[in-house]
């Protein structure tokens, strides 16, 4: 049986470039439509939750100010507790040296024989400035309560530290606290100098530009904080220069302490106390006591808080 016949479809047109371009740019134009959609639906997603968020009440988060705060208020609290711990340290060390040198002034300490060289080295007389001896230097009479200097001077930071944590910037304590942390007390306690007067002469100024000197003396005392004990001793006596270059102010603006008396009888003060520090830096003075007088135990030491 013959086959069908069987007519062959007609070839589909060749593609043009015309038609294979119009139909990227719509595939493409669709692409661009669907991706702007999709911001704009997530543009308009952002707004309303921005716009809900705004509506509701806000939730207290930490406040910065407040943790500052915090944290100060604890560096105040263990600065105070610092400053209290060198209160307590050199009420005890004071008391110390009270009775230590209540002891040499009874006992009439004096250099030991056969008489040697102070174990310890005071600043040269070239070094020391008019009224500011270069070592901690203590002038006193018998039977008087004396401060030593050195812990005088520590006394003086402590009464700061207290007076501003009690005041309205108690956050300047901390730096006075911190100070006692790298600096301890022990190692601002080297050596104190006291001078126990047995005479005492005050210079008298005679004339705007004339005085009759005053004068010093007595027995110094060095005492070695490491041993805890006074460690030297002196016969000591000094007198006002000669002559002294001091400088005033007699003009209409000058204030009462300028003009030409007060600053004369400052000048005078100033002087005498250099002398005595010179004098008790001079060769031959001061020597040893080793053995003469034994040590004050310490008393006992409370708990650091």
């Amino acid at each position: 049986m013959p086959a069908p016949y069987r007519i062959a479809s007609p070839p589909e047109p060749p593609r043009t470039e015309e038609a294979d371009s119009y139909e990227q740019m719509l595939v493409t134009e669709r692409s661009r439509d669907r991706r702007t959609g999709a911001l704009l639906a997530l543009l308009a997603l952002t707004l309303a939750a921005i716009g809900f968020s705004s509506l509701k009440p806000r939730k207290p988060a930490p406040a910065a100010a407040d943790e500052a705060r915090q944290r100060l208020e604890l560096r105040i609290a263990r600065a105070k507790r610092t400053v209290e711990d060198a209160r307590t340290r050199i009420d005890e060390a004071q008391d110390r040296f009270a009775r230590d040198l209540r002891a040499a002034i009874d006992a009439e300490l004096s250099p030991s024989e056969p008489l040697t060289a102070c174990p310890v080295s005071l600043a040269e007389p070239g070094r020391l400035v008019r009224g500011r001896p270069s070592f901690p230097l203590a002038v006193t009479d018998r039977g008087a309560v004396t401060w030593s200097p050195s812990i005088h001077r520590v006394w003086q930071d402590v009464g700061r530290a207290e007076d501003f944590f009690g005041g309205d910037n108690p956050s300047a304590g901390i730096i006075y606290a911190e100070a006692f942390e790298t600096s301890p007390i022990e190692a601002r306690l080297v050596l104190d100098v006291v001078l126990v007067r047995t005479k005492h002469k005050v210079p008298i100024r005679t004339s705007p530009t004339t005085y009759e000197p005053g004068s010093v003396d007595g027995i110094a005392y060095v005492y070695d904080w490491r041993e805890r004990r006074f460690v030297c001793a002196g016969e000591v006596h000094a007198t006002n220069a000669q002559a002294l270059e001091y400088s005033f102010n007699d003009g209409l603006d000058a204030k009462s302490w300028q003009v030409r008396e007060p600053r004369l009888d400052a000048t005078l003060e100033d002087d005498l106390e250099t002398q005595v520090a010179r004098a008790i830096t001079a060769p031959n003075v001061l020597y040893s006591t080793s053995g003469a007088l034994p040590p004050t135990p310490p008393p006992q030491t409370r708990p650091s808080r």
